[in-house]
């Protein structure tokens, strides 16, 4: 048996050490999702990290933009 330390704040018991018992070989977790599915999902999270990091740098240059006009426009 495997003993795993639990998070307090999330479950009751008594003392200071919460332990949950899992079997060696561990928990059956199903995966039913198709390939094509898995694909398309990091397709999207990966199109968005992109778009976000554009947009990101965009506004950088924009900020940066404007200091220096205001900084050159009050001198």
């Amino acid at each position: 048996m495997q003993t795993v330390f639990v998070n307090p704040r999330e479950h009751r018991g008594v003392g200071n050490t919460y332990t949950l018992s899992i079997p060696e070989r561990g928990l059956n977790v199903l995966n039913n999702n198709s390939p094509l599915e898995s694909l398309a999902a990091f397709a999207i999270v990966f199109a968005t990290g992109v778009l976000s990091t554009v947009a990101l740098g965009k506004y950088i240059e924009k900020v940066r933009r404007d200091a220096q006009n205001a900084a050159s426009g009050a001198a």
